[in-house]
């Protein structure tokens, strides 16, 4: 029963993760985009393992994208 939940999580959380995309911003570097996924994972693993709350994110209008709450 657990392996079964682990095997949808993962699934689910692949079909999320678009390389294309980060391959793109990483300049075409498919080997740089895996590293940046793995190491994002990890740290959103950590995070959780502390007991961390999901980041808060603000749109910035001027620069047109999401940012991440520090505070």
């Amino acid at each position: 029963m657990k392996k079964d939940r682990l095997v949808a999580f993962k699934q689910v959380i692949r079909r999320r993760i678009d390389m294309r995309r980060i391959v793109a911003v990483c300049a075409g570097d498919e080997e740089m985009a895996r590293s940046l996924v793995v190491r994002g994972l990890r740290e959103i693993a950590d995070e959780i393992e502390r007991g961390g709350g999901k980041p808060r994110v603000r749109w910035d209008e001027e620069r047109k994208i999401p940012l991440m709450n520090t505070d």
